[in-house]
């Protein structure tokens, strides 16, 4: 998995811990790097057979590929690049991941969704959450930078900011797809926490 930072990941302790529980020769690791070019050479190492890919690198991940699956293009972004025949291929598992657990709880039709974020991670949510039938909200701390993908997707936009001295939330469902509340990010949330 490469990503910057990289430290707080639990992907390798989750992979090798399945590897070994499959009794499979294999290891996964985390690197940490200012490029995502950076990782060219190992993906093209004897053995390598992929890479995760986190943040900030998503919507980069696309540029390596040497072709990109549908929902990854749909989003513009991928967290996984797999290594077929010599050529690299951009896989989008982001979506999936939130969707289906959601969806196996309880019927996603007709709520509306307030994604935080406009990366890679919230964008797979939007397109996600949009496919289950909500309503998608993407609220950002700079709007202008998102505009183009919620006009294309035909999604409501909101300032983070004018969302912070609401006195409710305007959604029934919530995504925080930012960094903050990770381990190492200054602020806590997002949003108020009577959210």
């Amino acid at each position: 998995v490469v990503g910057n930072p990289i430290g707080h990941s639990l992907s390798p302790c989750l992979h090798n811990a399945a590897f070994r529980a499959r009794k499979l020769d294999a290891a996964y690791f985390a690197v940490e790097a200012e490029h995502l070019e950076e990782v060219r050479p190992l993906l093209s190492a004897p053995g390598c057979l992929g890479l995760s890919v986190t943040m900030p690198f998503k919507e980069r991940a696309l540029q390596l590929a040497d072709r990109v699956e549908p929902l990854a293009a749909a989003i513009g972004a991928a967290n996984t690049l797999v290594r077929r025949k010599g050529k690299l291929h951009a896989f989008n598992t982001d979506a999936p991941a939130l969707v289906d657990p959601l969806a196996a709880h309880t019927s996603l039709r007709g709520h509306r969704a307030l994604i935080i974020g406009g990366g890679g991670a919230a964008k797979a949510a939007a397109i996600g959450l949009r496919e289950a039938g909500c309503e998608v909200v993407l609220a950002v701390r700079n709007p202008r930078k998102a505009e183009k993908f919620c006009n294309q997707n035909g999604f409501l936009l909101r300032s983070l900011r004018a969302l912070q001295s609401k006195t409710s939330l305007p959604a029934d469902i919530l995504v925080n797809a930012t960094p903050l509340g990770m381990p190492g990010f200054s602020q806590k949330l997002p949003l108020p926490a009577r959210f």
